[in-house]
Protein backbone atom coordinates (compact mmCIF):
# COMPACT_ATOMS: atom_id res chain seq x y z
CA UNK A 1 0.00 0.00 0.00
CA UNK A 2 1.20 3.49 -0.71
CA UNK A 3 1.09 6.16 1.60
CA UNK A 4 1.52 9.80 1.17
CA UNK A 5 0.41 13.57 2.56
CA UNK A 6 -0.67 15.11 -0.44
CA UNK A 7 -3.18 18.27 -0.85
CA UNK A 8 -6.78 16.91 -0.69
CA UNK A 9 -8.81 16.03 -3.92
CA UNK A 10 -12.14 15.98 -5.04
CA UNK A 11 -14.80 19.07 -5.37
CA UNK A 12 -16.00 17.72 -1.90
CA UNK A 13 -13.01 19.75 -0.39
CA UNK A 14 -11.76 22.98 -0.45
CA UNK A 15 -7.93 23.15 -2.52
CA UNK A 16 -4.82 23.57 -0.49
CA UNK A 17 -5.47 21.57 2.66
CA UNK A 18 -3.76 18.48 3.63
CA UNK A 19 -4.79 15.10 3.72
CA UNK A 20 -2.99 11.42 4.01
CA UNK A 21 -3.90 9.40 0.75
CA UNK A 22 -3.63 5.34 1.02
CA UNK A 23 -3.98 3.86 -2.02
CA UNK A 24 -4.49 0.45 -3.15
CA UNK A 25 -4.95 -1.96 -5.49
CA UNK A 26 -8.29 -0.69 -6.81
CA UNK A 27 -7.43 2.92 -6.20
CA UNK A 28 -7.41 5.37 -3.12
CA UNK A 29 -8.55 6.72 0.06
CA UNK A 30 -8.39 10.25 0.92
CA UNK A 31 -7.99 11.32 4.58
CA UNK A 32 -8.58 14.76 5.46
CA UNK A 33 -9.65 16.89 8.62
CA UNK A 34 -11.04 19.68 6.24
CA UNK A 35 -14.47 19.62 7.48
CA UNK A 36 -17.14 19.58 3.77
CA UNK A 37 -20.25 20.94 3.87
CA UNK A 38 -22.00 17.24 4.97
CA UNK A 39 -25.94 16.86 3.39
CA UNK A 40 -26.49 14.57 6.24
CA UNK A 41 -26.05 14.35 9.85
CA UNK A 42 -26.30 11.68 12.50
CA UNK A 43 -28.81 12.81 15.27
CA UNK A 44 -29.61 11.47 18.89
CA UNK A 45 -32.90 9.25 18.81
CA UNK A 46 -33.71 8.80 22.56
CA UNK A 47 -32.65 4.89 22.17
CA UNK A 48 -31.53 2.45 25.41
CA UNK A 49 -27.93 1.95 25.65
CA UNK A 50 -26.88 -0.85 23.46
CA UNK A 51 -24.24 -3.01 21.22
CA UNK A 52 -26.16 -2.03 18.45
CA UNK A 53 -28.26 1.19 17.50
CA UNK A 54 -30.50 2.39 14.94
CA UNK A 55 -29.63 6.09 14.21
CA UNK A 56 -31.26 8.67 11.96
CA UNK A 57 -29.79 11.73 9.53
CA UNK A 58 -31.28 15.13 9.37
CA UNK A 59 -32.71 16.64 6.91
CA UNK A 60 -33.21 13.43 4.50
CA UNK A 61 -34.31 10.94 7.47
CA UNK A 62 -31.65 8.14 5.73
CA UNK A 63 -31.11 5.24 8.57
CA UNK A 64 -27.48 3.85 9.84
CA UNK A 65 -26.89 0.96 11.85
CA UNK A 66 -24.14 1.75 14.75
CA UNK A 67 -22.57 -1.38 16.20
CA UNK A 68 -20.11 -2.44 19.02
CA UNK A 69 -18.27 -5.20 20.60
CA UNK A 70 -19.24 -3.23 23.78
CA UNK A 71 -22.16 -1.57 25.07
CA UNK A 72 -22.37 2.36 23.38
CA UNK A 73 -24.65 5.29 24.77
CA UNK A 74 -25.71 8.34 23.91
CA UNK A 75 -23.86 10.98 25.18
CA UNK A 76 -25.08 14.90 25.52
CA UNK A 77 -28.71 14.16 26.29
CA UNK A 78 -31.74 15.21 24.07
CA UNK A 79 -32.15 14.50 20.51
CA UNK A 80 -29.20 16.57 19.22
CA UNK A 81 -26.47 15.91 17.09
CA UNK A 82 -25.24 12.26 17.50
CA UNK A 83 -22.59 11.37 20.19
CA UNK A 84 -21.70 8.32 20.68
CA UNK A 85 -19.69 7.04 23.72
CA UNK A 86 -19.04 4.02 25.71
CA UNK A 87 -22.01 3.16 28.19
CA UNK A 88 -18.85 2.14 30.72
CA UNK A 89 -15.33 2.58 30.17
CA UNK A 90 -13.74 3.07 26.49
CA UNK A 91 -14.67 1.72 23.17
CA UNK A 92 -12.43 -0.36 21.47
CA UNK A 93 -13.96 -1.00 18.10
CA UNK A 94 -17.08 0.92 16.58
CA UNK A 95 -18.97 0.51 13.20
CA UNK A 96 -21.16 2.76 10.77
CA UNK A 97 -23.10 1.21 7.72
CA UNK A 98 -26.27 2.11 5.69
CA UNK A 99 -29.22 0.08 7.81
CA UNK A 100 -31.18 -1.98 5.51
CA UNK A 101 -34.21 -2.58 8.37
CA UNK A 102 -36.95 -0.29 7.04
CA UNK A 103 -38.56 2.02 9.77
CA UNK A 104 -41.46 4.14 9.43
CA UNK A 105 -40.93 7.97 7.60
CA UNK A 106 -37.16 6.95 6.97
CA UNK A 107 -34.99 6.29 3.96
CA UNK A 108 -32.39 3.80 3.57
CA UNK A 109 -29.43 3.86 1.23
CA UNK A 110 -26.82 1.95 -0.53
CA UNK A 111 -23.59 3.52 0.65
CA UNK A 112 -21.75 6.49 2.06
CA UNK A 113 -20.58 8.94 -0.94
CA UNK A 114 -18.18 10.81 2.10
CA UNK A 115 -18.12 10.02 5.68
CA UNK A 116 -16.74 12.38 8.41
CA UNK A 117 -16.70 11.97 12.72
CA UNK A 118 -15.58 13.85 14.89
CA UNK A 119 -12.93 11.54 16.82
CA UNK A 120 -11.91 11.43 20.45
CA UNK A 121 -9.07 9.09 22.35
CA UNK A 122 -8.96 8.38 25.90
CA UNK A 123 -5.36 10.11 27.03
CA UNK A 124 -4.69 7.51 29.84
CA UNK A 125 -5.53 4.29 31.26
CA UNK A 126 -4.95 3.14 35.09
CA UNK A 127 -5.82 4.94 38.44
CA UNK A 128 -3.23 6.68 40.91
CA UNK A 129 0.32 5.09 40.97
CA UNK A 130 -0.84 2.39 38.18
CA UNK A 131 -2.02 5.26 35.98
CA UNK A 132 0.20 5.46 32.08
CA UNK A 133 -0.46 8.94 30.39
CA UNK A 134 0.24 8.68 26.65
CA UNK A 135 1.46 11.36 24.71
CA UNK A 136 0.84 9.46 20.87
CA UNK A 137 -1.93 7.03 19.51
CA UNK A 138 -2.73 5.01 16.35
CA UNK A 139 -5.95 3.47 15.54
CA UNK A 140 -7.28 1.28 12.63
CA UNK A 141 -10.14 1.94 10.13
CA UNK A 142 -11.52 -0.99 7.74
CA UNK A 143 -13.35 0.53 4.78
CA UNK A 144 -15.81 -2.16 3.02
CA UNK A 145 -16.49 -0.85 -0.59
CA UNK A 146 -19.33 -1.61 -3.12
CA UNK A 147 -16.65 -2.73 -5.78
CA UNK A 148 -13.33 -3.78 -4.08
CA UNK A 149 -12.14 -5.87 -1.45
CA UNK A 150 -12.19 -4.28 2.22
CA UNK A 151 -9.07 -2.18 2.95
CA UNK A 152 -7.66 -1.10 6.79
CA UNK A 153 -5.25 2.00 7.05
CA UNK A 154 -3.53 2.72 10.45
CA UNK A 155 -3.93 6.30 11.30
CA UNK A 156 -1.41 8.18 13.56
CA UNK A 157 -2.99 10.21 16.36
CA UNK A 158 -0.33 12.85 16.01
CA UNK A 159 -1.77 13.18 11.98
CA UNK A 160 -4.93 15.04 13.88
CA UNK A 161 -3.13 16.95 16.27
CA UNK A 162 -0.75 18.55 13.33
CA UNK A 163 -3.67 19.31 11.16
CA UNK A 164 -6.44 22.43 11.26
CA UNK A 165 -9.99 21.11 12.97
CA UNK A 166 -8.34 18.42 14.40
CA UNK A 167 -11.01 16.41 16.12
CA UNK A 168 -12.98 15.83 12.77
CA UNK A 169 -11.49 12.97 10.11
CA UNK A 170 -12.94 12.62 6.89
CA UNK A 171 -12.83 10.07 4.36
CA UNK A 172 -13.77 9.83 0.83
CA UNK A 173 -12.69 7.16 -2.21
CA UNK A 174 -10.62 8.02 -5.47
CA UNK A 175 -10.53 5.28 -7.80
CA UNK A 176 -12.64 2.10 -8.75
CA UNK A 177 -13.41 0.97 -5.72
CA UNK A 178 -17.07 2.41 -5.43
CA UNK A 179 -18.52 4.24 -2.32
CA UNK A 180 -17.91 3.02 1.26
CA UNK A 181 -20.62 0.62 2.69
CA UNK A 182 -18.94 0.22 6.28
CA UNK A 183 -16.41 1.91 7.98
CA UNK A 184 -14.95 0.05 11.08
CA UNK A 185 -12.93 2.05 13.80
CA UNK A 186 -10.48 -0.12 16.41
CA UNK A 187 -7.19 -0.88 17.64
CA UNK A 188 -6.55 2.14 19.05
CA UNK A 189 -2.70 1.81 20.59
CA UNK A 190 -1.34 4.10 23.12
CA UNK A 191 2.54 5.40 23.19
CA UNK A 192 3.78 6.66 26.39
CA UNK A 193 6.52 8.97 23.73
CA UNK A 194 5.68 11.29 21.09
CA UNK A 195 5.47 9.31 17.23
CA UNK A 196 4.41 5.96 18.87
CA UNK A 197 7.93 5.67 20.47
CA UNK A 198 8.06 4.44 24.19
CA UNK A 199 5.73 1.94 26.05
CA UNK A 200 2.97 0.65 23.88
CA UNK A 201 -0.55 0.12 25.18
CA UNK A 202 -4.05 -1.12 24.42
CA UNK A 203 -5.96 1.94 24.52
CA UNK A 204 -9.64 2.96 23.62
CA UNK A 205 -12.14 5.15 21.80
CA UNK A 206 -13.56 8.28 23.88
CA UNK A 207 -16.54 9.22 21.52
CA UNK A 208 -17.62 9.86 18.12
CA UNK A 209 -19.40 12.92 17.72
CA UNK A 210 -21.52 14.55 14.72
CA UNK A 211 -20.93 11.00 12.23
CA UNK A 212 -22.16 12.88 8.94
CA UNK A 213 -22.10 11.81 5.29
CA UNK A 214 -23.68 11.71 1.55
CA UNK A 215 -25.56 9.35 0.58
CA UNK A 216 -25.81 7.10 -2.95
CA UNK A 217 -29.07 6.68 -2.71
CA UNK A 218 -31.76 3.58 -3.29
CA UNK A 219 -34.53 4.64 -5.56
CA UNK A 220 -38.34 4.25 -3.96
CA UNK A 221 -40.70 1.60 -5.57
CA UNK A 222 -42.11 5.24 -7.05
CA UNK A 223 -39.37 6.40 -8.52
CA UNK A 224 -38.35 2.57 -10.54
CA UNK A 225 -41.81 3.22 -11.51
CA UNK A 226 -41.97 6.02 -13.04
CA UNK A 227 -38.00 5.17 -14.94
CA UNK A 228 -39.36 1.86 -16.23
CA UNK A 229 -42.27 3.88 -17.46
CA UNK A 230 -40.29 7.04 -19.06
CA UNK A 231 -38.40 4.32 -20.71
CA UNK A 232 -41.56 2.37 -21.98
CA UNK A 233 -42.59 5.97 -23.67
CA UNK A 234 -39.20 7.13 -25.18
CA UNK A 235 -39.56 3.20 -26.42
CA UNK A 236 -42.78 3.51 -28.24
CA UNK A 237 -41.88 7.06 -29.50
CA UNK A 238 -38.56 5.75 -30.97
CA UNK A 239 -40.76 2.65 -32.89
CA UNK A 240 -43.35 5.30 -34.29
CA UNK A 241 -40.65 6.99 -35.57
CA UNK A 242 -38.93 4.52 -36.90
CA UNK A 243 -42.30 3.04 -38.71
CA UNK A 244 -43.14 6.99 -40.08
CA UNK A 245 -39.65 7.22 -41.75
CA UNK A 246 -40.19 3.87 -43.37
Amino acid sequence: MKVQFQKALGAAFATGVAALALAGPAGAVVVTTQEPNFSEMLYNNGGADSASMQMFSKPGFYLVDVTSSETLAEAGGGSGHAWLAPADGSLSDITFAPSTTPAPGMNLFDSFDVFGVKVSLINSIGQGSDKVNFASYTYDVMFSFTNAADLTITLPGSYLADLPNSGQTNFYTSGTEGAFTSIKFFNVKGYTGADQTGDVYTAGFANFKQPSFEVTAVPEPSTWAMMIMGFGVAGALMRRRRTALA
